[in-house]
């Protein structure tokens, strides 16, 4: 009797401790559907989950740069202001595709997507609209299952002007400089063109292009610009110029101004 009691309780104990190593079923991401979308309530955002148990809805809109679709999770946005907004999912471990939304459930219009492997979508939101943003994998190709996903404001160009312009008259090398506004800490790109009309049929012409910083509270800047036709020299020219500060490449914003100015002289 005491050999099958035993027995038994090891029986018991065996099964027990083999119940005790099953692992628990991976529940599905809260926002596995698009009723249950999480929210991007402010930015920086960023998320990270296993996409294991993710499913498929059947009125989960057909995504052509992620087809066909393997599974799907989604975030909103609501931006107060415009704003411009870079959405990326470096980090994954698995092909991903980005795709934005606007309307309702059943009734979407799409913004755009991005192609398996790119891994990045920009954005420049406008305030008081809400934004549907899908994360897919790809039937065929998910490899892996953890997203890591980021939501991140990028810098307005808020004002760009041309101050003033100037002449070496030795050189014909003309200088131009203005100031670059942006809404946070960023670096704008620069680029335009001088021109100078001579005479009714010669028109000297010089571009530039260069990089300056962009700060809330404007940021001066000054270029040479050398003409491509000839010098410049003293009188009116007209400059147009454009600043265009971009995060990370996935987003950009950009101002404009034309500007008549007159070149004054010095050595």
């Amino acid at each position: 009797m005491r050999t099958r009691s035993f027995g038994t309780a090891a029986g018991l104990l065996l099964v027990a401790g083999l119940l005790f190593c099953v692992p628990a079923a991976l529940a599905q991401p809260s926002n596995d559907d698009f009723d249950a979308a999480t929210v991007i309530s402010t930015l920086p955002f960023s998320d990270a989950l296993d996409m294991t148990t993710a499913t498929l809805a059947a009125d989960d809109p057909s995504d052509h740069c992620a087809d066909p679709l393997g599974a799907t999770v989604w975030y909103t946005l609501s931006p107060s202001a415009d704003t411009p907004v870079a959405f990326d999912t470096f980090g994954s471990n698995f092909l991903s595709s980005i795709a934005v939304y606007t309307g309702s459930r059943g009734a979407l219009t799409t913004l755009g997507c991005s192609s398996l492997g790119t891994n990045s979508f920009g954005l420049n939101a406008s305030g008081g609209t809400t934004y549907h943003v899908m994360i897919a994998s790809n039937l065929f190709f998910n490899t892996g299952s953890l997203l890591q996903f980021r939501a991140r404001q990028g810098a307005t160009v808020e004002a760009f002007a041309i101050n003033s312009a100037s002449v070496n008259h030795a050189s014909g090398v003309a200088t131009i400089s203005g100031s670059a506004t942006c809404d946070q800490n960023a670096t704008a790109t620069v680029s335009g063109t001088l021109r100078q009309r001579i005479n009714r049929v010669t028109v000297i012409t010089g571009t530039f292009s260069f990089e300056t910083p962009c700060s809330p509270g404007g940021t001066p800047w000054s270029t040479r610009v050398i003409a491509d036709n000839g010098p410049f020299g003293g009188g009116k020219a007209e400059a147009d110029a454009t600043a265009t500060a971009c995060l990370d490449g996935i987003v950009c914003t950009s101002k404009t101004t034309i500007k008549t100015v007159t070149l004054r002289g010095g050595h």
